[in-house]
This record gives C-alpha cells, structure tokens and sequence, in this order.
C-alpha cells in the first residue's frame, strides 16, 4: 500500500529527473519480555547485556518527503549491512540511491548497478582509489575492486567518480575533516561536483 509521494514539481525529491532515496538505520527499545529477549536479543555491553530488548531497523527512504517505502526488522546485534538485501526489491532504473560509508561495499555497488540504480556513496577514508584521469572541478576517475588481490592484477575493477573535499562547516559532524563519496555518473559537465556534494549533505533536510 505504500506509495512515493515526491513529485518532480517539489524540490528535494528529484535531481535531474533522478527519483533521490536513502537508507537510514536505527535501534527501538522493545516491552521487557521473556519472548522479545529471545527473539530480538539484548545489546552488548561492556560489562553486562543491556536492560531491555531491542530490533535494529533499516528503512530505504524518499528523501524529499521522508516516507518510508520499504523497511526490514531484525534482532539488535545484526548490524545494518546484514539487512540490506530486504531493502533490494522494487529498486529500479530511474532512481538515485545516496549511503553513508557504513553500507559501501563491491559486491553492493554491483548488484546496485546491475539494477539500472544510480549511486552516490560515502566510503571509508582507507579505500584506494587511483586516480586515472582528473577532472577541472576537482573529480577524478577510479577503479573499486573487490579484493586488494583484485587491484593488485586489475582485474574486475568497475571505474566510479571520485569526489574529494574538505567539510568547512562547524554546525556540521564532520567539519574539518577530508570526504570521499564515490559516483557511478561519470559526466563531469553533466553532473558537476559540487552539486552532488551539496545534494548529499542535503539529503536529510
């Protein structure tokens, strides 16, 4: 029953004729209960388990109205990146899926694309990106591989976007600190850097 609410008329929801979605984590308390605690678990703590059950979920969002169209439950100590394949279906070409550095992965990205959906990732500051060719507004090109043994023979690497900056903004987490988001919309001209940058840290707004 649920249904996309954005429409290309109102901002936030589209960039470029690209429908924006996202995924977002987050962990419920749960009534105190013999049965939740066996089927949702208890969280770790550094001395003991926690006091009340809890379930992890993660939802894959439309960005411009925040509705929530598909999400997936499961016990407190799975973490997020085990969830994500519930999120998979009805994802189709014509949309622009946008993820922290918590989600990235090769074999993601792959299925990702076998799908027709464009990306834009955050990744993890020890990933080693090449660069290949750059661009005038500060991009590059790259190749991501599944495995250091991968990159090592170049084989099966995919080429990604490259969009490096410095955050200069102290209202923000992050400030201060270098960003790596990653693209698959190779066009510099078509889609310059800095909009996507903006876009990213916009889409929770």
């Amino acid at each position: 029953m649920v249904q996309p609410l954005a429409r290309p008329d109102r901002p936030g929801g589209f960039y470029q004729g690209l429908h924006l979605l996202g995924i977002d984590g987050t962990v419920f308390a749960l009534l105190d209960s013999p049965a939740n605690a066996c089927v949702f678990g208890l969280p770790l703590g550094s001395r003991s388990d926690g006091a009340f059950p809890q379930v992890r979920k993660l939802s894959r969002v439309e960005l411009g109205t925040h509705a929530e169209l598909r999400f997936v439950l499961k016990p407190c100590r799975r973490n997020e990146q085990a969830l994500l394949p519930g999120l998979r279906p009805q994802l189709r070409p014509g949309l622009l899926l946008l993820c922290d550095r918590n989600f990235f992965s090769y074999r993601l990205w792959q299925q990702l694309l076998s799908r027709g959906v464009q990306v834009l990732f955050q990744v993890k500051s020890h990933l080693v990106l090449q660069p290949l060719q750059r661009w005038a507004d500060g991009s590059y090109l790259a190749k991501i591989y599944r495995s250091d043994h991968d990159r090592q023979r170049d084989r099966d690497g995919m080429v990604v976007r490259v969009l490096q900056y410095t955050l200069d903004d102290p209202q923000r987490v992050g400030h201060g600190q270098v960003h790596t988001l990653l693209r698959i919309l190779l066009d510099a001209a078509a889609y310059p850097a800095i909009e996507l940058i903006l876009l990213y840290h916009e889409r929770w707004e």
